[in-house]
């Protein structure tokens, strides 16, 4: 096993399949299900932050790339000065350069051991890798809600990602509309692809791998849509406070929180 697969093994896989086990072993009536829910929420929680810094790049990440081109024209013959006002209107956001990209390299990690979780670990192959001073947990009772056997496929959890899906990306605060670019017209086809085809093929992946895995993407789905709400709020009243102009968004209304 290389190095970055036993680092990925200790530091994300077995912490959440133990974190798995543990509420699994505590919860009334031991059911997955619900262990499954609440270890998916604490998770969104953890990642709370990181997830800000993302929603909020997405956000304001095209007002500053119109702001910059001002900046580069206005200053294209200074170099020094350009940096410096770039650098400042970074800060003015309260972000940086890479705010975008820095909080998926934390997210995607977990969001793969959360899958390993409920794709493998749910039929605990390996009893060694939980921790000894936990309640002993010999294996897991896959039935759950006394309804769906969380180790095999159906159709109705399959269907319920894919919907869940659906309306999280209809429902995520979208960046602001800005003068026409081809830029802008290849952004808007990409939101269009996010709302309409990811989750068709979120839809045919989970009609073929268990259900416990369809049942984490829509329990993500869901709170990220709660998470995006309170999120979108949050930075409504930021910029209320900033005497900003509410964001003007493709549909042409103004979202105010």
């Amino acid at each position: 096993m290389g190095i970055f697969s036993t680092l990925f093994r200790e530091i994300v896989y077995r912490p959440l399949l133990n974190a798995f086990a543990f509420l699994y072993e505590i919860l009334p009536y031991s059911d997955v299900g619900l262990a499954a829910i609440i270890l998916v929420v604490v998770v969104r929680f953890i990642l709370h932050h990181s997830i800000v810094q993302s929603v909020r790049a997405q956000l304001v990440m095209p007002e500053i790339q119109q702001r910059l081109k001002e900046i580069q024209k206005q200053y294209k013959d200074n170099r020094e000065v350009q940096a410096r006002e770039t650098m400042r209107l970074y800060g003015e956001y309260g972000m940086h350069p890479f705010s975008f990209l820095t909080p998926l390299l934390i997210q995607i990690p977990v969001f793969i051991g959360i899958y390993q979780v409920f794709s493998k670990g749910i039929t605990l192959d390996d009893p060694s890798l939980l921790y000894s001073f936990l309640p002993a947990v010999t294996s897991f009772n896959p039935i759950a809600f006394g309804l769906v056997d969380f180790t095999e496929r159906s159709v109705v959890m399959a269907l319920l990602a894919g919907a869940s899906q659906f309306f999280q990306s209809y429902l995520a605060p979208k960046p602001p509309r800005l003068p026409a670019t081809a830029k802008d017209d290849i952004g808007r086809m990409m939101q269009w692809q996010t709302t309409y085809i990811i989750p068709v093929v979120f839809t045919v992946i989970a009609l073929s791998v268990p259900s416990a895995i369809a049942f984490s993407w829509t329990a993500f789905n869901l709170v990220a849509i709660v998470q995006q709400s309170w999120i979108y709020r949050r930075m409504a009243y930021e910029r209320r406070l900033r005497g900003a102009r509410p964001i003007a968004h493709e549909d042409g209304d103004a979202r105010r929180g």
